[in-house]
């Protein structure tokens, strides 16, 4: 039922996604609807400027396995050949290989709703939207772009929409299909997933949702986290405008400017790190401990379109600010294009031209015994806690059970995964994978350290609290392979009310010891 108090008014609706006219279908009775509809409606009055539009997404027997994203744009926005994003169109650049209308950076006016479960509205407001990506243009699926603007109505997206973050506002969301991992749509996910909790790095929130556009079925989808300047500007408290450098992969500046880079990535050129006055000096321009853990993750994925792409990094302009990097798209890790044994240490420090820019910094590092201690005793720790067999594999069945309910519609519509058995069969790929790498890393680790050897390094706690290993928190009970003649920090964490005494071991009452 539709209706105005706007004497004199109109009520005018439409039913394909667009946004009504004073053309549009007027409203007269109360409208059936039967399967899933999107209605927008408006008043128009004589002498008055039209009203706001109102939409709303009726979802008759929609799968509720999944949170949904309804989309509701004119179908001219999407399809036409000369203004729609989705096409191939007449209108198009060439990217990838492939001249396009997809390929432009063209923003179109849309509705957004977001439903949880339970059908509950989350949000509803009009938004701007794009496509988002960049070979994964040209794929059928493709991934959308979901902006907020004061021309729209609202500035932001005002929802907590992350359960895995404690932010309430975002200004850009992602819709993002399984980019290239078409296979097992996780893999991205997975990668940034397992780090929750696990270690301080800049990362991207996940929500699974499957999205609709104008009431057809569009697949499954993760809503996330923008990984740019918006993402800094929301996640820090800061402004684009005054406040940051963020610098993409190819050195374009997304905020700020290339300038402080520049200078720090030349000053690491120059110098050696060996050095301890050169290495504490870098301590104090890049958060070394946010680097190791980046390093780490897309180490242990075995992200292989990395480290000469999907890079940016950023920092602020306050004196005591440090740079630090941001971990997406690693649709190419978890063997999606090779095996768990795949040395990407040694990818990290290559000197080949392709990735010699980006591999220098970790090289440059690697000659500082502390540094090299610090690395290679941390990722043990994460290969004994974080990337255990059990709890990636956990990851795995839990991130793929969200999904599975949903997959034969994905199916049905994109042949993206082909087949549900082929889609099972990556399943187990990515299993496997999770049950080989750990040897596999430490193996790469053995050989990059010259042949160390390894030892089980066990901790036991008495009364409540934890011990950081080389920065790690671990309970009581730990037990794990570390390697031999390296340092190794540890250092005690009583829980609250508790009191650290001494260590067994030597009587040092001092909590942090080497």
């Amino acid at each position: 039922v539709l209706s105005t108090d706007e004497p004199g008014g109109v009520v005018r609706y439409t039913s394909d996604g667009s946004r009504p006219t004073a053309s549009s279908s007027v409203y007269t009775a109360p409208i059936n609807v039967s399967t899933i509809t999107v209605l927008r409606a408006r008043t128009f009055a004589a002498g008055k400027m039209a009203s706001p539009t109102v939409s709303n997404t009726y979802l008759i027997n929609a799968p509720a396995a999944l949170s949904i994203v309804s989309l509701a744009t004119d179908p001219a926005h999407m399809f036409s050949d000369t203004i729609g994003i989705y096409v191939e169109g007449n209108n198009g650049i060439t990217n990838c290989g492939k001249k396009a209308n997809w390929n432009r950076s063209w923003e179109r006016p849309a509705s957004m709703e977001i439903y949880d479960t339970s059908g509950a509205r989350l949000v509803g407001q009009e938004i701007g939207f794009e496509i988002h990506g960049n070979c994964t243009r040209n794929l059928k699926q493709k991934s959308f772009e979901l902006k907020a603007r004061k021309v729209y109505g609202d500035n932001d997206f005002s929802y907590a929409l992350f359960s895995d973050k404690p932010l309430t506002s975002y200004r850009r969301l992602l819709l993002r299909a399984g980019g290239q991992d078409t296979k097992s749509l996780l893999r991205d996910v997975l990668g940034q997933q397992l780090l929750i909790g696990r270690m301080d790095i800049d990362r991207q929130a996940y929500r699974p949702a499957l999205v609709y556009i104008n009431g057809q079925f569009w697949g499954i989808y993760g809503l996330r986290e923008k990984m740019d300047e918006d993402f800094v500007e929301n996640t820090y408290g800061l402004d684009e405008e005054t406040d940051f450098d963020t610098i993409d992969d190819d050195l374009t500046p997304m905020a700020g400017s290339v300038t402080r880079w520049n200078e720090f990535y030349t000053y690491v050129s120059t110098h050696n790190p060996a050095d301890p006055a050169v290495y504490a000096y870098l301590k104090t321009q890049m958060d070394m401990d946010e680097f190791i853990n980046y390093q780490i993750a897309e180490i242990y994925a075995a992200n292989t379109d990395w480290p000469h792409g999907n890079i940016r990094f950023w920092r602020a302009y306050a004196p005591s600010s440090r740079w630090r990097w941001m971990l997406f798209d690693m649709d190419y890790a978890f063997s999606l294009n090779t095996g768990p044994g795949h040395n990407t240490l040694r990818q990290a420090m290559s000197t080949k031209a392709i990735y010699a820019y980006h591999s220098l910094i970790l090289r440059k590092l690697w000659t500082n015994t502390e540094f090299r201690a610090l690395f290679v005793q941390r990722f043990a720790a994460h290969l004994n806690t974080t990337f255990t067999t059990a709890r990636v594999t956990d990851h795995i069945n839990a991130l793929s059970g969200a999904i599975s309910p949903v997959m034969p519609m994905q199916i049905q519509r994109w042949k993206a995964p082909k087949t549900l058995a082929a889609w099972q069969t990556e399943l187990t790929k990515l299993r496997t994978f999770a049950n080989k790498r750990p040897d596999y890393v430490r193996s790469h680790l053995k050989t990059q350290l010259g042949g160390l050897g390894t030892n089980t390094l066990t901790i036991q706690v008495e009364g409540q609290g934890q011990v950081a290993v080389a920065g790690v928190p671990v309970a009581g009970g730990y037990s794990g392979l570390h390697f031999l003649s390296l340092p190794i920090t540890l250092e005690a964490l009583p829980a609250e009310g508790e009191d650290f005494s001494h260590w067994l071991e030597t009587g040092s009452t001092n909590p942090i010891i080497t």
